[in-house]
């Protein structure tokens, strides 16, 4: 009679260590999964070399002074009703008669709401870092799209 003791002991230390790697998969896409402000949720995916390891993510973009100080020109002389609407329903201050933006960063935005005598500044995040410059203008769209969405409600 043939022994199958060890075969059955190899067959369960396979299947548990199958089941571990899968395990934790699982978690570090629960870790990489974020919940949008649609409601939606998105994985994002770590990006993998040949051998399969991990490589170091994005760091967050140093955006270049041109660059913001173009768009907070811009967004001041322009689009005032979508800065006044970010301060008043993304920042919670709906007493705010003015906004101005002072600051852009690639983790958000720095404004300043007045009315009257009354100031504060109020930062706004954005989702996620930017990692490229060309991200900065669908980011401040899709900040205006969630005040305009805030303010319907």
């Amino acid at each position: 009679m043939v022994d199958l003791s060890f075969v059955t002991g190899a067959i369960q230390i396979i299947l548990a260590a199958v089941l571990v790697g899968i395990g934790w998969r699982l978690i570090s896409l629960a870790h990489e999964a974020k919940l949008e402000p649609n409601g939606l949720m998105r994985v994002r995916r770590g990006s993998r070399s040949v051998r399969g390891e991990d490589q170091a993510p994005e760091t967050p973009l140093v955006l270049p002074a041109e660059v913001v100080e173009g768009m907070v020109q811009r967004m001041n002389r322009e689009h005032a009703d979508a800065l006044l609407a970010f301060v008043q329903r993304l920042a919670d201050l709906p007493w705010t008669q003015t906004a101005e933006l002072t600051r852009i960063d690639a983790h958000g935005l720095d404004l300043v709401a007045r009315a009257g005598e009354r100031e504060t500044v109020a930062r706004i995040l954005f989702a996620a870092p930017l990692v490229h410059a060309d991200q900065l203008g669908p980011c401040m769209v899709g900040l205006a799209r969630q005040a305009q969405y805030q303010g319907a409600l």
